[in-house]
């Protein structure tokens, strides 16, 4: 064997011969589906052909620039983003609506994405197949049930949160009307994104609020008190100061930890000055999260503090015109039905519907 380190000729121009991929252009891309888009209608042997060639191409143009967008051209070099596109071929030929052109551009995207998750992957599989199926009343009312269950805003600051969940209802809305009756329900149920849960019933919306923003609902630690002297010392004592702790928006002579809920405070970053003057921004160490748990668990509490914090909420309701409207929705149209659990393919289409409308919404890889 030639030995791959001999020094070479003088003269001679030495190169590797590496194979070099380019990766598939967005012209490749397009005469793949092209040829696809054929198959398909060959195999449909459909009467209306020039109906459904229309809908293929409206479809294959919106996937076609939402690949571009994300940089996934070369997916299509995996058979199986293939097959997965030759299923949504199949229904994008069933519809003429423009948003399931979007969700099933937006789902193959995300199949792409999650390719070693195998629920992820089966859930999407699946969700292709039902799009069409599903209503745009039951869609928007499976996006809010997923949004009201699962969604939280980042800030702890009361007023910026609900400001944030307030335009989230806004775009997720979008000027639709809002799900009425049990239709869209029995919708969702038949093809199976969504479970109703026998002898137990949802809460009113207030009541489940209050429980996943738990940290906007509670009073804290009243300045200069006994409780409060000591916790300063406690923070000094892990190198934080009492900047981490914010007045309470609802009550006067509060403080307490800006955090939706106690299981967010390990998320809490600080920021700090350098010696040079520019500000960074740490991670809390184990030390200082267990100090500001601590805090959380030992807020006062107190009942009419608590009750002050609930009216104050009550008046400035009417400023967040979307929020008001989830919450009258959901007390007026949920409020005592029977519990209803979202499936993973219920999930996977109520996020990826959230993301497309609203992108400050996580990303399934998220």
């Amino acid at each position: 064997m030639e030995n791959k380190n001999q020094k070479a000729r003088d003269n001679v121009v030495q190169v590797q011969a590496d194979t070099i991929n380019l990766g598939l252009t967005e012209e490749t891309v397009r005469n793949i589906i092209s040829i696809e888009t054929q198959k398909a209608l060959k195999e449909a042997e459909l009467v209306a052909t020039e109906v459904a060639l229309k809908r293929l191409n409206e479809y294959n143009e919106t996937l076609i620039n939402k690949l571009v967008k994300y940089e996934m051209l070369q997916a299509f070099s995996d058979p199986a983003i293939q097959m997965l596109f030759r299923k949504t071929e199949r229904t994008a030929v069933c519809t003429d609506r423009e948003f399931d052109y979007e969700m099933l551009s937006e789902l193959l995207a995300h199949r792409v994405k999650k390719d070693k998750d195998y629920v992820v992957k089966a859930a999407i599989n699946k969700s292709v197949e039902i799009i069409e199926d599903i209503s745009e009343e039951a869609l928007l009312g499976l996006t809010l049930l997923f949004a009201i269950i699962s969604l939280q805003p980042e800030s702890g600051i009361v007023s910026d949160g609900l400001a944030v969940l307030d335009s989230l209802f806004g775009r997720l809305i979008a000027g639709n009307e809002l799900p009425s009756g049990r239709t869209w329900i029995d919708n969702l149920e038949i093809v199976q994104v969504v479970k109703i849960i026998p002898y137990s019933s949802i809460s009113k919306f207030n009541d489940h609020f209050n429980k996943k923003l738990d940290g906007y609902f509670k009073d804290g630690i009243e300045v200069n008190s006994e409780k409060y002297n000591k916790i300063i010392n406690d923070l000094k004592n892990v190198g934080l100061s009492e900047n981490v702790l914010i007045k309470n928006e609802y009550i006067n002579n509060y403080y307490k930890i800006p955090v939706v809920e106690k299981e967010k405070i390990k998320d809490l970053k600080i920021n700090t000055v350098t010696a040079t003057g520019q500000i960074t921004v740490i991670k809390l160490t184990e030390e200082q999260i267990k100090v500001l748990e601590d805090i959380y668990e030992n807020y006062d509490n107190k009942p009419q503090n608590i009750d002050e914090i609930q009216k104050k909420y009550q008046e400035n309701l009417d400023k967040y015109v979307n929020l008001k409207k989830i919450s009258t929705w959901w007390d007026d149209t949920m409020f005592n039905m029977p519990s209803i659990e979202i499936t993973p393919i219920g999930r996977i289409l109520a996020q990826v519907n959230a993301k497309r409308l609203d992108n400050r919404v996580p990303s399934l890889e998220n």
